[in-house]
């Protein structure tokens, strides 16, 4: 009995250890940083893994040999004394049966790595950051974000972060970047009111401070006459805030603003410029319903309003509000007068006030004479065409007619040679067609549509190449001047250009014809300075050849005012703040668009030209470029009013209807030209009418020449 009882407790103590032969399991390497006492015990549960840890033993040892004979274990496995670098062999054995297993782990240590302080930093405008001895620069903590490479230039004021890591050690630093930001250089000028004429008023300098350092606080100005004295801090000025100036009429002064350890030298302008106080506005108001003016009728937009004094006739414009206000009217007589189309009177028909007066009001309501229906369109580039880049474009359409008017506009394009992008309002695409629906547009408003496209790349696309549109607007009602429901635009494609210029809708050349109507004017600008441009003036001086009397403006990329004094034009920009070319190109482009009328003796041969003058703030003037029309016929041969013909419809497409007025039995020569001269077509016309056959044209201006007996005329054709 005895032994059958000492059997069952050895047969229960080798199940109990699994009657298994030992294992040793893998067990991880051990890093530390910047401590080289280890305890190896923290791998034994993993070195056993699922054996009873109360059945088997784990030793640790410095060698292999030492770990397969059982000599020389390591003694203190819980605070392990390494050197940097040391391999452990672990070795389980089985307490019941005196197996064994030997595993293998590396232990290593540095000695750390540490990152020196890093100062906050206030720098002026930029600064830029230093090499490191070690580490990185990085813009979240702990390593995270985006690196920032040695040598990057910080221009905003933001947190810089440090870290390094050598093996398992890391270490981390950080620190401010403070810029003070630049002042603003360009400022509007501190005017004063010339109170003798003398062209010397006194100023309180200090009142420019607030433009050049908007709320920034804690900093000192200094004022100086010269550039000279304010790089060399001479001669500061003393009586800044009651400086009379030292030059009549307008002086250039500098101030320098110290911020910080930041000296920035901003020039400024003053003026002592007339001020007589005196003021006169008002509104234009519509009266479409016959029943007199009241708070609520349409406004009368773009219209010219004028007074006079002394023989001078000073013109602006209304708003499209039907606001107008002239400043600074000279003492004396002044009398105002509005100047609708010939469809309407002006109610009253004019003002005359005696100044000096504070401020006068002159509202006048603008009744029309007559049922007139008038539509008109015009398609204007905004920026050039060129090969592979976007190309945009304006419609304008407005009611120069006395009643509303409602209709369709639609825009034919060549679409071999544009991809249509989109419309702001939405306009429908089928083909190479754009349509939009137009309606209750108001007498004097004037609505617009803008379009996008990209010109397609070479080969498709070259410079020099002519992209044809073609837009018409088509009215519910019959209108009193076809002529110019339809707009023609032929644009050349260019593979460069100057942001700054001027063109003209029409062309170097016109016919005698096409003298009868306006010409449309398109300035564009651009500021490629390093700053943004606070206002902004464009000058041009009209020609002798064209009637001062019709121009118009019709509109512009921002807010502006436009005066008129005989030929000399302004439009003034004021607090625009448009964009520099670096920091937003898109936005740093600009346009006017305007229109006037040849002179009504116009004659063959006569050239009008236009050039404009763009003021950035202070800087000097930018002069466009230079744009001439010349009126001549086609091929230079002036048309012969005896040969009276009609071209019927016009615009046309797939065919034209050509009718000799009181003339037949005679065989007529027909040429079709393009606006070059290029003869396209020829065809003939017996008796007095035929059909031609124009489907071989493209979209565009041509010219139909009637050759009969030695004599010619001509007259413009316009196919859709």
């Amino acid at each position: 009995m005895k032994n059958k009882l000492l059997f069952l407790a050895v047969f229960l103590l080798l199940t109990l250890n699994g009657f298994s032969q030992a294992v040793a399991n893998p067990a991880p390497n051990i890093q530390q940083c910047g401590f080289e006492v280890f305890n190896l015990t923290v791998q034994t549960p993993i070195i056993l893994g699922n054996q009873n840890p109360n059945g088997f033993i784990v030793t640790y040892y410095k060698t292999q040999a030492d770990a397969a004979n059982g000599t020389n274990p390591i003694g203190n496995p819980t605070s392990f004394v390494s050197p940097q670098q040391q391999t452990i062999f672990a070795k389980v054995t089985n307490t019941t049966d005196g197996s064994t297993a030997i595993t293998v782990f590396q232990i290593n240590w540095s000695s750390g790595i540490f990152l020196p302080d890093m100062p906050n930093v206030t720098a002026c405008e930029f600064y830029t950051l230093p090499a490191l001895q070690q580490g990185n620069y990085f813009t979240g903590a702990n390593g995270s974000g985006q690196i920032i490479t040695i040598g990057t230039v910080i221009t905003q004021t933001q947190t810089v972060y440090v870290f390094a890591q050598s093996g398992v050690c890391t270490d981390e630093s950080s620190f401010v970047v403070t810029i003070l930001a630049p002042p603003t250089m360009q400022t509007t000028p501190l005017y004063a009111c010339d109170q003798n004429g003398d062209g010397f008023e006194m100023f309180n300098l200090s009142d420019i401070v607030p433009q050049i350092m908007g709320g920034v606080t804690d900093f000192t100005t200094y004022f100086f006459l010269t550039q000279a004295d304010s790089e060399n801090t001479n001669n500061a000025i003393i009586n800044y805030d009651a400086f009379v100036n030292t030059v009549a009429d307008s002086q250039t002064l500098y101030a320098m603003i110290i911020h910080g350890n930041c000296t920035w030298l901003v020039p400024f302008q003053i003026s002592a410029i007339e001020c007589t106080g005196n003021s006169i506005s008002g509104f234009a108001s519509l009266d479409l319903d016959g029943n007199g003016c009241d708070l609520f009728e349409a406004a009368a937009a773009n219209m010219p309003v004028s007074y006079t004094h002394d023989n001078i006739v000073y013109t602006t414009y209304t708003n499209a509000d039907g606001h107008y206000k002239f400043i600074n009217v000279p003492d004396g007589v002044n009398t105002v007068t509005a100047s609708p189309a010939n469809m309407y009177t002006a109610t009253p028909g004019s003002y005359s006030f005696t100044m000096p007066a504070v401020e006068e009001d002159a509202n006048f309501c603008i009744s029309p004479s007559e049922i007139i229906n008038e539509v008109s369109v015009a398609l204007v580039p905004t920026s050039q065409a060129r090969p592979g880049f976007a190309a945009s474009y304006i419609i304008f359409y407005e009611n120069l007619g006395t009643v509303t008017a409602n209709g369709t506009i639609s825009l034919q394009f060549d679409s071999s040679k544009l991809t249509f992008v989109n419309t702001s309002p939405a306009m429908v695409l089928s083909g190479n067609t754009l349509t939009f629906t137009y309606s209750n547009l108001l007498p004097f408003q004037t609505k617009n549509i803008l379009l996008n496209f990209t010109v397609k790349q070479p080969p498709v696309v070259n410079g020099q190449d002519v992209l044809v549109f073609t837009a018409t607007i088509n009215p519910a009602s019959g209108d009193s001047n076809p002529v110019n429901n339809t707009s023609v635009l032929n644009q050349i494609v260019v593979n460069s250009y100057d942001p700054n210029d001027i063109t003209v809708r029409e062309g170097k050349y016109i016919t005698e014809e096409q003298a009868n109507e306006y010409l449309n004017y398109v300035v564009r600008f651009q500021n490629t300075g390093t700053a943004d441009a606070i206002n902004i003036r464009v000058t041009n001086t009209l020609d002798e050849n064209l009637d001062w009397s019709t121009f118009q403006p019709i509109a512009a990329s921002h807010d502006y005012k436009t005066n008129r004094t005989a030929n000399e034009v302004e439009f003034l920009f004021d607090n625009i703040h448009l964009a520099d070319s670096l920091s937003n190109e898109p936005a740093s482009h600009g346009y006017i668009i305007y229109k006037i009328k040849p002179k009504a003796d116009i004659a063959l041969g006569d050239i009008m030209a236009a050039q404009a003058h763009i003021y950035f703030d202070f800087n000097p003037a930018i002069d466009t470029n230079t744009v001439t029309t010349t009126v001549q016929n086609v091929a230079g041969v002036k048309e012969n009013t005896l040969i009276n013909f009609m071209i019927y419809p016009n615009p046309a497409s797939g065919s034209v209807n050509l009718k000799l007025n009181n003339i037949r039995g005679t065989l007529s020569e027909v040429v079709i030209a393009d606006v070059l001269g290029k003869t396209i077509l020829t065809s003939s016309i017996e008796n007095n009418e035929a059909d031609i056959d124009i489907l071989s044209l493209r979209s565009g201006v041509y010219f139909i020449t009637i050759n009969m007996q030695g004599t010619k005329s001509t007259k413009k054709l316009i196919v859709k």
